[in-house]
């Protein structure tokens, strides 16, 4: 009798470490909105957000006419089992910087969370060059 408890309780702990090693091997390393989401996939998403009005940037909401996206950003925090999804996207037409003299934005980037929403916009700045004569 004794042997059998034995046996069952062993399948029973491997069962159980088994289990949880398959849960770990299935987990991605992405966000489920975008898992396997060729670039172009996730600029489509992030341009559904920017005609909800989404991308907004001081006083003005941007939209696609605004911008040019040009590049799909996965960042990795160490501590965090997914990526945060980023567009970088030029502006065809620079924006001034509110109280900034010979300073204008010419890029921004946006965060999307795993519904496609804008969570986070970044402004890109430039210095305008002065040319003394």
């Amino acid at each position: 009798m004794n042997g059998r408890y034995l046996a069952t309780l062993t399948l029973v702990i491997l069962m159980a470490g088994c289990t949880h090693g398959a849960h770990v091997a299935q987990q991605h390393p992405f966000p489920e909105a975008y898992s396997g989401a060729h670039p172009r996939a996730v600029v489509d998403v992030y341009l559904a957000a920017v005609d909800r009005g989404e991308l907004r940037l001081f006083s003005h909401t941007l939209d696609r006419a605004m911008i040019n996206p040009t590049r799909v950003e996965y960042a990795f925090e160490l501590d965090a089992p997914t990526a945060t999804v980023k567009v970088y996207s030029e502006l065809r037409r620079p924006i001034a910087v509110p109280n900034q003299a010979n300073c204008e934005i010419r890029a921004v980037s946006a965060t999307l969370d795993p519904d496609g929403n804008i969570i986070e916009t970044e402004a890109h700045i430039w210095q305008q060059q002065r040319i003394d004569c």
